[in-house]
């Protein structure tokens, strides 16, 4: 059985072949990096672009190298984030019009892109995942935490909102948005997102530096309750403007360690209420070897990250979610006593007006 996984999600389209049987990604490719925030909320050129990215790929991918397993039935799986319906729609009709063409499609599985990246650890890694275990999930417009006992039995503690309360725990959504936003401020590109490159010379960055400013952020944010894009960015343009002896490269270390200190802090009472083996970092959080180092040496728990190809938005996590699906009948439970509040968007949004309130509209920085 092959899964061809196409990822039509807010700011990606992937595609990717999976050997379900051999548990193999046989091909993966981010094929293009869409348009700005903006036009994913409207949900109207996505879809527009995400098809001419698709066709135009399905028309130069080599399809022969399929040829010899011809016998063996093709699944299309589609993702794409919670709500935006359009896209899904444009890649179950890619998948019945365009890649019909080429191979026959038996069905096509749509797949929340959100679980793609709840599972992304697994791929290529199973013969080290430890149950039970909890998976943290944080990416630019998304923050999931998901207790699996087994892979079958599991439960989504919160997922998709920018606040829910746990236990009294209050974790934002989009840790991941927080976390781009700042390393592209501090390494003053502003265009696009943060790709691998960005989170390689951020590391460099921090390397570099000393966490002089730690425990400031950590008391301001502490203090203002706010752990959010808009309260971070204030804080790291109040440390650069403040005077020439800042040093940006302990600037950069300091956010790196109190940002980490922060989702390891949210995460300390899920120790206490659940039996933990394993925590999987995924998504862009995962590229912060700090939290990393500190679970395991302060908790003394088994972290595992996926592989660094892995880490972004893909097609292979979706196609390895399809997988999940067909096989296990995979999908995630919800738990009943989490709250919610407004959609991630919103959150951005006001995080947006309000650093421009303060530091007026620039070109340069590309947030107003």
């Amino acid at each position: 059985m092959f899964i061809i996984a196409v990822d039509t999600c807010a700011y990606t389209t992937a595609f990717s072949v999976f050997d379900a049987e051999a548990r193999q990604v046989m091909y993966s490719k981010v094929l293009a990096h869409s348009v700005p925030f903006e036009n994913y909320e409207a949900d109207l050129i996505l879809p527009w672009l995400h098809r001419r990215t698709l066709s135009r790929f399905t028309r130069e991918y080599n399809w022969k190298s399929l040829v010899p397993h011809a016998n063996r039935p093709v699944y299309c799986a589609v993702s794409s984030p919670s709500g935006l319906q359009r896209s899904v729609r444009c890649g179950e009709k890619y998948c019945n019009t365009v890649l019909q063409k080429f191979i026959p499609v038996d069905s096509v599985l749509p797949i929340d892109h959100a679980l793609g990246h709840v599972v992304s650890a697994f791929i290529e890694q199973e013969a080290a995942v430890t149950f039970p275990l909890l998976v943290f999930s944080a990416s630019a417009a998304h923050t999931s935490v998901i207790y699996f006992r087994t892979i079958d039995d599991n439960a989504v503690l919160f997922e998709g909102v920018p606040y829910c309360m746990v236990q009294g725990s209050s974790v934002p959504c989009g840790l991941g948005k927080i976390y781009y936003l700042v390393i592209k401020r501090l390494l003053h590109k502003y265009a696009g997102e943060a790709g691998k490159n960005d989170f390689t010379h951020f590391d460099v960055l921090v390397s570099h530096g000393m966490p002089k400013h730690k425990n400031e952020l950590l008391g301001k944010i502490t203090s203002r309750m706010r752990f959010d894009c808009c309260s971070f960015l204030l804080l790291i343009e109040e440390l650069l403007h403040r005077d020439s002896v800042v040093k940006k490269e302990d600037v950069a270390c300091s956010f790196y360690e109190a940002f980490g200190d922060l989702c390891i802090k949210h995460l300390e009472g899920f120790f206490t209420l659940y039996d933990v083996a394993q925590i999987h970092l995924c998504g862009g959080i995962a590229n912060n070897r700090y939290i990393v180092k500190e679970l395991e040496e302060r908790f003394n728990k088994k972290v595992l990250i996926p592989k660094q190809q892995y880490r972004h938005d893909n097609a292979a996590m979706i196609a390895y979610a399809g997988y999940l699906t067909m096989k296990r009948g995979l999908r995630l439970h919800m738990k009943e006593d989490v709250t919610y509040e407004p959609a991630f968007d919103t959150l951005l949004k006001r995080a947006r007006n309000a650093y421009c309130r303060v530091f007026g509209t620039s070109k340069r920085t590309g947030l107003c």
